[in-house]
């Protein structure tokens, strides 16, 4: 069985692809981390930001995890933090800030 480029044990191995990692902060102080493969092209990273779009604009966020999803409120959510962060951000998006 091949790795994803995460090492999951199912996937792809392909090298168009980057592990992210998304920490899920909740309004009663807890976190969850997540890791998952994203493609790098320029149609992958515009499909990217849509999503989180549509996740910043949805009731729920929903995770697949492979045997079990997990469908967590959005007004339970504090903070999402993305490493790498997609190549296209929102027109709103403050680059180049630094965090003290």
């Amino acid at each position: 069985m091949s790795e994803d480029v995460c090492g999951n044990s199912e996937g792809t191995d392909d090298s168009d692809y980057v592990c992210v990692s998304m920490k899920v902060k909740f309004m009663n102080g807890t976190e969850e981390h997540y890791t998952f493969p994203r493609r790098v092209t320029e149609d992958d990273t515009h499909l990217m930001m849509t999503k989180i779009q549509e996740a910043l604009d949805a009731k729920h966020l929903v995770i697949d995890l492979g045997s079990k999803i997990q469908i967590m409120p959005m007004h339970n959510i504090l903070q999402i933090e993305m490493t790498p962060p997609p190549v296209k951000l929102p027109k709103n998006c403050i680059k180049g800030a630094s965090l003290l």
